[in-house]
């Protein structure tokens, strides 16, 4: 019995051992098939084994370390220098040509503001040290005559006032205050007003000239009266009751109007002579 038990276990051994070797073979008696590939997964033909598949080898290659990564050049038009230095454009533009040809007559000028205009007016005008020693600056009658003061609110006469481009007036207005002795200025207003165009300050001047000749005074023209420019006259009325006299130098040049008025007891309309022999060059001159 013994003897039989020992044969059995010795048997048991045996196939325990094939199947071991068998195992470790993959099998001694099966024959390999190949694995199919399904999802990144090795499937073996042989029932009941799984293998993983690894995917395609690719040679390794090192990340770049921080030292490796290329930085731009501080010159570069990427990142300018810090000193904000201006980096010149590739293709800078093209300058416009200058306008060098002269006008013609009448073309309107450039449209300056009314005050850069009021300042230049202020300086052709009379000014203190050329007016007769006795009369003196009244400085609320004085300074800047804009469109809207000449209208005084009325629109027709505004509307004309643009009609020819009127930029701006000033007026200087001096007086005597204390009495002044006959022959011998006791008020001077002297104007000027500034058009865009020669074309405005000509029908401006014909209008003034106008609304003077049809005033509460019957100004008549000095017929003996020097002719500056191409428009200028000399206007004069003396009131035979108070012998209070007026004379006005209305005159034109270029874009420019100018009128200068003196009223005093009988003074005569060549007071004015001198004071044209003043303003007019100047307004001759001005640009």
């Amino acid at each position: 019995m013994i003897a039989r038990r020992i044969s059995f276990v010795l048997v048991c051994l045996m196939l325990i051992s094939s199947l071991l070797v068998a195992c470790d073979n993959g099998g001694a008696t099966a024959t390999p098939v190949p694995a199919t590939v399904t999802a990144g997964r090795s499937v073996s033909a042989s029932p009941g084994r799984i293998a993983l598949d690894p995917g395609p080898q690719y040679p390794s290659t090192p990340l770049p370390t921080a030292t490796s990564i290329p930085r731009p050049s501080p010159t570069s038009t990427l990142y300018p220098a810090a000193t904000n230095t201006p980096v010149p454009p590739t293709n800078p533009p093209t300058p416009a040509p200058t306008n060098t040809s002269t006008p013609e007559p009448g073309t309107p000028l450039s449209s300056p503001t009314a005050t850069q205009v009021a300042d230049v007016l202020a300086r052709l005008v009379l000014q203190t040290y050329e007016v007769p020693a006795n009369l003196t600056l009244d400085p609320t009658s004085s300074g800047e005559l804009s469109n809207e003061t000449i209208a005084n609110g009325d629109a027709t006469r505004l509307a004309q006032l643009k009609a020819w481009a009127r930029q701006a007036g000033y007026v200087n207005v001096y007086r005597a205050y204390s009495a002044a002795p006959s022959g011998t200025v006791a008020l001077l207003s002297s104007a000027a007003a500034s058009y865009a165009s020669n074309a405005g300050a000509s029908a401006a001047w014909a209008d003034a000239l106008k609304r003077l000749q049809g005033s509460n005074l019957p100004l008549t023209a000095v017929a003996a009266a020097p002719h500056y420019t191409a428009h200028s006259i000399v206007l004069a009325y003396t009131d035979p009751n108070t012998n209070d006299s007026t004379a006005v130098l209305l005159v034109a040049s270029g874009h420019l109007v100018a009128e200068v008025t003196i009223v005093g007891a009988k003074i005569s309309p060549a007071a004015l002579y001198p004071l044209a022999q003043i303003i007019v060059p100047r307004l001759v001159a001005a640009p």
